[in-house]
């Protein structure tokens, strides 16, 4: 049998999201130093200019991927995309540089303070939460990679590396792209970022590509309540179309944060150390399955109260991918990075004009917890080239949605968000791990 591997994870930033039974999380400052200068950001405010909340890069992405074929599993990290824009940006100039900012939703800031904003977050992201007792700790990683074709003659302008490794962490690379050992070393570059989620960035490198900038992305999280691989059988699973294919059912009685409308049923999934957690939508009909997914695709958040119960949950174990251009999604919002051969020379020694955006995806999900991994890259070409209550069940054995949310420093941050109509079963994992 053949399964279909795409699903939407949405990578979207959100600045904050009050659950019932959640504290709101409180405010904080930043210390960063991306220059000469120590600059102290109000984090929260931060976090809403890099998840990009004031632009219309989001927006437009959202609103051209619910377009996608709703019997296709689609997997798209928003936030991810963003990042590689951003890391773009310090480079850009003129028309480009105020289409960027536009869709970036930072037009009027100062590219100090932006980029001041993105190390904050970046810091509280990736951040460690200190909790006794915990074994295994979330992971999340971000990671910014610069390749420059020395062949070609181009390379970068030496205050854009410094900007970029001071705010992204950025790492920078001269190679010769005529050689296919710069290939394998941009795919083994991206591969380790991503625990091999990811193992084949680009397939190819053509030959007017003087330069190439990746974002990643990168998360892992052990659940806080494991199911246990014993309770895993196989379950039938329903596709939008009525097809019906055998997965791996975990179950588990458990409390969980749930909710339901009409519509829908929400399961929201922590990890051990309640770094990030995993929501899981899922229609309660077949029928309303298409609303629920645009919903999910365009919104994220379903604004449903949520509250501690004791549920019987089934998920399948599965893992799903995605891989696809953007470039016509995001010419939409900036031609001129496209089309003005002048619009980043501040970026390096060529005059240069974008020539694809490359996006992939994946996660895994099991009884130990959940990986996942995004990556987007920018190829630039030379200018030229009492009684007791009934025991609540969720069976998730049809299409549904699930979110992957991660704290900084309380602040919420949805890392992905996802529609799964097709799982592929995975195999139990090995001594427990994932």
């Amino acid at each position: 049998m053949i399964f279909l591997s795409r699903i939407l994870i949405t990578v979207l930033m959100l600045a904050q999201n009050v659950v019932a039974g959640e504290p709101e999380a409180p405010a904080c400052s930043v210390v960063v130093t991306t220059s000469d200068v120590v600059t102290t950001v109000d984090l929260k405010e931060s976090v809403a200019r890099i998840t990009g909340l004031n632009g219309n890069l989001v927006p437009h992405l959202l609103r051209e991927l619910s377009k996608i074929n709703d019997e296709e599993n689609l997997v798209v990290s928003p936030f991810n995309i963003l990042n590689a824009v951003q890391l773009l940006y310090p480079g850009a100039t003129a028309e480009t540089a105020t289409e960027m900012a536009n869709a970036l939703g930072i037009h009027g800031i100062e590219l100090a303070d932006f980029l001041a904003d993105f190390a904050a977050v970046k810091r509280a992201l990736t951040a460690p939460i200190d909790v006794r007792g915990q074994t295994q700790m979330t992971t999340l990683n971000l990671g910014s990679l610069l390749y420059a074709n020395n062949r070609a003659g181009f390379e970068f302008d030496a205050n854009y590396v410094n900007l970029a490794k001071r705010a992204f962490g950025a790492t920078a690379a001269a190679m010769d792209f005529a050689d296919p050992a710069s290939l394998g070393r941009i795919n083994a570059d991206v591969a380790a970022a991503t625990e091999n989620l990811i193992p084949k960035m680009l397939p190819a490198l053509a030959p007017k590509v003087v330069s190439v900038l990746i974002s990643t992305l990168f998360i892992k999280g052990a659940w806080k309540n494991v199911f246990e691989p014993y309770s895993t059988l196989p379950g039938e699973f329903t596709r939008l179309d009525g097809s019906k294919i055998t997965v791996p059912l975990m179950k588990q009685n458990n409390r969980f944060f749930y909710g339901e409308n009409a519509d829908m049923q929400v399961v929201r999934l922590p990890t051990q150390d309640g770094k990030a957690y995993m929501e899981v939508v899922l229609p309660k009909t077949l029928e309303n399955s298409q609303a629920v997914r645009e919903a999910l695709v365009l919104n994220g958040d379903q604004k449903i109260a949520l509250s501690q119960q004791k549920i019987m949950l089934a998920l399948p174990r599965f893992e799903v991918s995605w891989g696809g251009s953007l470039r016509d999604i995001i010419k939409g919002i900036i031609p001129s990075a496209f089309e003005d051969e002048s619009g980043f020379s501040k970026l390096g020694s060529s005059r240069l004009i974008v020539s694809d955006v490359i996006h992939k995806t994946a996660i895994q999900v099991n009884e130990g917890g959940f990986r996942a991994a995004a990556a987007t890259a920018v190829t630039l070409e030379g200018a030229e080239s009492v009684e007791m209550p009934p025991m609540i069940t969720m069976i998730v054995n049809h299409s549904f949605g699930l979110r992957i949310v991660a704290y900084a420093s309380g602040q919420e941050i949805e890392l992905f968000r996802s529609w799964v109509n097709s799982p592929e079963p995975t195999p139990a994992p090995e001594n427990d791990s994932f």
